[in-house]
């Protein structure tokens, strides 16, 4: 179902490494696909298997989607909600993609105190 891994990378097995959307249409999944040991969301079509596409935006340098804390799809399934050092390498933030806009992120949480982070998140 994936789309081709870098070398040295693939999908990831843990939890919060994989969904499928609650229409069924597809499945969305952590991976280092694109950059080895950087993991970051992506969704395919359960109609067009491996085609992936990355949902969330650029990654800083040094940073990843958060492998603890991983991703929801939101209950209409248009997008993911996911927690990642995106902006800023070790400070984990929550940021928002929808399926309209892969690739563009939106940050979610208001702004941390030094040495914050998001530590957990729950879509309803």
């Amino acid at each position: 179902m994936s789309g081709t891994p870098v070398a040295g990378g693939g999908v990831h097995y843990f939890a919060n490494a994989f969904a499928v959307t609650p229409d069924s249409s597809a499945i969305v999944y952590l991976a280092d696909e694109t950059t080895d040991n950087v993991l970051e969301t992506y969704r395919v079509p359960f109609t067009t298997p491996g085609s992936s596409t990355r949902l969330n935006g650029p990654i800083v340098a040094g940073g990843s989607v958060s492998s603890l804390l991983g991703f929801s799809i939101l209950p209409d399934s248009s997008g993911i909600v996911y927690a990642a050092d995106e902006a800023v390498d070790d400070v984990i933030e929550l940021y928002r993609s929808d399926f309209s806009t892969p690739g563009v992120s939106t940050k979610q949480n208001g702004p941390l105190v030094a040495g914050g982070n998001v530590d957990g998140f729950i879509v309803q």
